[in-house]
């Protein structure tokens, strides 16, 4: 199995997820949108071409993949031989023109 790595920007949108529902949210919704990601992480690793291939004639020669997270969130990943990079965590409510995949 391969690692799995968040690229800085993937973890700021992780952290502002979290510190989102810690606001407002009980702290048991927290926790399980926590572990859910934990959850949709190993699932990637498990099997990292299962997802949708992402095409963009900015990336042709990058592996990027698409995990959709609960119908709300998009994980964007690089796929390489030694790793798996989350480049990317989107909410499907923002404006897609301001995806950022820090590859």
């Amino acid at each position: 199995m391969r690692a799995i790595e968040l690229s800085l920007q993937a973890e700021i949108r992780l952290q502002k997820i979290i510190d989102y529902y810690i606001l407002h949210e009980s702290a048991e919704r927290t926790l399980k949108v926590m572990e859910s990601f934990d959850k949709a992480f190993k699932k990637i690793t498990t099997s990292p071409s299962a997802n949708k291939k992402f095409h963009s004639k900015e990336f042709l020669n990058l592996d990027i993949r698409i995990y959709s997270h609960f119908k709300t969130y998009h994980i964007f990943y690089v796929v390489s031989p030694e790793t798996i990079r989350v480049a990317e965590i989107f909410h499907l409510h923002q404006d897609g023109n301001k995806i950022k995949l820090d590859l």
